[in-house]
């Protein structure tokens, strides 16, 4: 009997992750980073990953043919580093439409038949979708139907709410992900804050309240170590109360913001 990662096939939308990531990064580290496809893959430890994409080959602005030509050539090296997991396959659409109006051509549509051609000649019994357009509500909705299990990966903010509806699963791509995929030595220049489960034995100050959506945060100071502290209630990832902190605030707020949502500040201190 085949164990759960020989059934299960990863669909990945290239647009949408490079919409995220390049987001994620550049509001991190404050620049866009080079996206590590073999971590990515590992996360979701599937036997197979079919990657859909297109070449971005027409001039943008005022581009010379070599710029054009040495622009694709990025991207062609790209695809070749998300080729080389076995298992691993990448299949580009076209692009087509003015600078302004640019959009992909058969990318959904490869993306929506493979997955339906793979489920009826029964090669998966899993499949996870990294996307976000709820174009693919119909073909996750029949693969449920089908009987597999069909799970949606996406950064929570710009998935649609009726495609993680409409799958068995969903998960959420947050700040952690993203710098776990982000090639060096980018990656190394700014660590990720560590989560922990307990404020130290001294009582910090408390500074404000807020919340993301139903998840409460309350920000402290303490003086002894010299650290800034968010205290985070309610979160997805934990019943129980989780501190991150830093002697930078804004480095604890902005890790808060992309880790769990924008932050509503409450009047009261």
């Amino acid at each position: 009997m085949a164990n759960e990662r020989e059934e299960t096939y990863l669909f990945v939308d290239g647009g949408y992750l490079s919409k995220i990531f390049d987001g994620f990064t550049e509001n991190w580290y404050g620049v866009r980073g080079s996206l590590n496809f073999h971590p990515l893959r590992r996360s979701y430890d599937s036997v197979k990953s079919f990657y859909y994409d297109c070449l971005n080959d027409l001039p943008i602005g005022a581009e010379t043919p070599a710029q054009v030509e040495a622009r694709v050539e990025v991207q062609e090296i790209y695809f070749d580093t998300v080729r080389q997991p076995r298992g691993s396959h990448v299949k580009l659409g076209s692009l087509t439409g003015s600078r302004k109006r640019r959009r992909q051509k058969q990318v959904d549509i490869m993306l929506a038949v493979d997955m339906l051609s793979h489920a009826a000649n029964k090669n998966m019994r899993r499949a996870i979708l990294l996307a976000g357009d709820q174009d693919f509500i119909p073909v996750v909705e029949a693969l449920v139907q089908l009987g597999l299990f069909v799970e949606v990966a996406g950064e929570p903010r710009s998935t649609s709410r009726d495609l993680r509806a409409a799958a068995d699963g969903f998960r959420p791509i947050k700040l952690k992900e993203i710098i776990g995929w982000t090639k060096e030595p980018l990656r190394s220049t700014k660590d990720v804050l560590g989560e922990q489960f307990n404020l130290p034995a001294f009582s910090p100050t408390l500074e404000r309240y807020g919340h993301i959506g139903e998840v409460k945060l309350h920000t402290f100071v303490a003086e002894e170590d010299n650290q800034f502290y968010a205290r985070i209630i309610g979160s997805e990832m934990s019943n129980v109360p989780l501190f991150v902190s830093d002697p930078d605030e804004s480095k604890v707020l902005l890790y808060v913001e992309l880790q769990y949502g924008p932050i509503l500040w409450d009047d009261k201190v």
